[in-house]
């Protein structure tokens, strides 16, 4: 959220700059600019108030976060996928050996 934010002051700015240099009335200009805030503004209320965490946190934050959460001794860890073979390589070992990899 804190880039839709940034993007949205940034147009907003534009906006104006653009409204204050018009040699005409910029009444039009500035109501799209304010609109433009309003609805980035409306946007990221309502994504914040779906999503909590996602809006505090970004990318490698949320990582960690799930991390730990996966890491707690309460929450069972998620089941692990079926391996998938690679069509041009050896069929996949389902239990590694315990020998030294060669």
């Amino acid at each position: 959220m804190g880039k839709q934010t940034l993007l949205g002051i940034v147009g907003a700015a534009v906006l104006c700059i653009i409204a204050w240099r018009t040699p005409v009335d910029g009444v039009m200009i500035a109501g799209m600019a304010l609109l433009l805030v309003l609805v980035i503004a409306g946007l990221n209320f309502r994504f914040a108030d779906k999503h909590p965490v996602e809006a505090m946190m970004e990318g490698t934050e949320m990582l960690a976060l799930q991390h730990q959460a996966y890491a707690a001794k309460t929450i069972t860890p998620p089941k692990t996928s079926e391996v998938i073979p690679n069509p041009q390589g050896n069929p996949p070992e389902n239990e590694p050996t315990e020998g030294p990899d060669t």
